[in-house]
Formats: C-alpha cells, structure tokens, sequence
C-alpha cells in the first residue's frame, strides 16, 4: 500500500540472519521501514491498533461521541493523520473485520 511506510518483519528462532539481512535490504530497496516484531497475531500495528478502532466504535454505540467528533479529536487532539473513521473507510470495514478476527 502506498500509505504504509512501514514493514513489520516477523523473526523468529528459525530465522537465519542473511534471511533478516536481505528483507531489511529489500526493505531499503523499496523506501520502506522495516522494524522487527515477533510471531504474534496482529504483529505491532494492528495489535495496538484494533482496541483502538473498537473503543471508538463503543463510544458511537453508547452515544458518546460522534463518529466526526471522535475523528476530529483524534486528529486535533491527539495528532493522527486521520481519525477510526477515516482509517476504517480506508482500509475497508471487510478487511478490518477479516483482521479483528485473526
């Protein structure tokens, strides 16, 4: 994805080095930035990112907050480049479904 600067690159005991090596050279080769994480679902992004997009979907639910102004506040308040929303609209509410299965 263009958006996405970033490559999560999983690592684990069975990993030889020049194997790491050589994603963190492609990696380079195609301007993105590797950090590594290991075998766990959802990895660092969306492991983090998922209670997030839930817990603004509960405040919609429980009438907390608009799905604009929570948008606005996070952008504003909190410093994203975009709010829950905007992300989900994004990505596509199938594939953040299909991920906050995994």
């Amino acid at each position: 994805a263009p958006a996405m600067k970033l490559v999560e690159v999983v690592r684990t005991v069975l990993t030889a080095d020049e194997v790491h090596a050589t994603v963190r050279a492609v990696c380079a080769k195609i301007r993105k930035h590797p950090v590594d994480c290991g075998d766990r679902a959802g990895f660092i992004v969306n492991a983090l990112l998922f209670p997030y997009l839930n817990n603004a979907i509960k405040m919609v639910e429980q009438h907390y907050a608009s799905l604009d102004d929570i948008d606005a506040a996070m952008k504003l308040g909190g410093g994203y480049p975009m709010g829950p929303f905007e992300l989900l609209d994004v990505v596509g509410l199938d594939v953040s479904l299909a991920i906050e299965k995994v």
